[in-house]
């Protein structure tokens, strides 16, 4: 028996809490609704903007404003082509994960909480 006041469980993992299907539901409801706002405000603007300059001058912005886009996605497709991308970590990280395993494995099991002044003696 130790001296420690603490339980001996003091520092346990603590245990997820499962989000409740309203919790989603509740979010999903949530997004559908943001996006509909935002249509809506979107919307209200192009009609602004449409009494202000007209339906021709209007659409004359939208199909200059539109032309370009396949363009741009087509830069960036290319750029991205060239930029480094993360290391596939397939083999290497199985194998670094069977070696802390085997190390987890071979460490001792015990309730006692060590601090680093009682590692370092």
């Amino acid at each position: 028996m130790t001296n420690d006041p603490r339980p001996a469980n003091a520092f346990a993992p603590p245990i997820p809490i499962k989000k409740s299907g309203a919790f989603v539901a509740i979010k999903i409801v949530a997004g559908i609704i943001a996006t509909l706002v935002a249509l809506l405000l979107g919307l209200i603007v192009l009609l602004l903007i449409g009494v202000e300059t007209g339906p021709i001058a209007l659409l004359i912005g939208l199909v200059s404003a539109t032309l370009p886009v396949p363009l741009y996605l087509v830069l960036v497709l290319w750029i991205d082509r060239y930029e480094a991308e993360p290391a596939d970590h397939g083999r290497e990280g199985q194998r670094r994960n069977h070696e802390v395993e085997a190390i987890a494995e071979q460490a001792p099991v015990t309730d006692r909480v060590y601090s680093a002044a009682t590692i370092a003696e």
